[in-house]
């Protein structure tokens, strides 16, 4: 498997609107093929600032997945909220 880690940066006063609309994303997530888990952070201190710690099966899962949601869209209107792109990096766990 794979771990996704991907930041985001909310517009200020977005954060509602933000957390709503990936709320209503998740259950199609959830199914998606490929699909272990999802946990999302918010940062206590800066505002807005956003971590989503996912599981994959791996990387090839995760971009198909990716290219899903810019298909419908879900990635403009994720985008339109945010106030630079995403950052997306991938994890092996490393067995020490």
């Amino acid at each position: 498997s794979v771990t996704v880690l991907l930041t985001a940066q909310v517009k200020p006063n977005k954060e509602g609107e933000f957390k709503t609309f990936v709320a209503k994303c998740l259950k199609e997530t959830r199914l998606y093929d490929g699909f272990i888990n999802i946990e999302i952070y918010e940062d206590k201190i800066t505002k807005g600032s956003f971590v989503f710690y996912e599981k994959w099966v791996n990387i090839k899962a995760y971009e198909a997945y990716l290219s899903w949601r810019t298909e419908q869209g879900v990635m403009d209107e994720i985008g339109a909220m945010l106030t630079t792109a995403p950052v997306i990096t991938y994890y092996d766990l490393v067995d020490i």
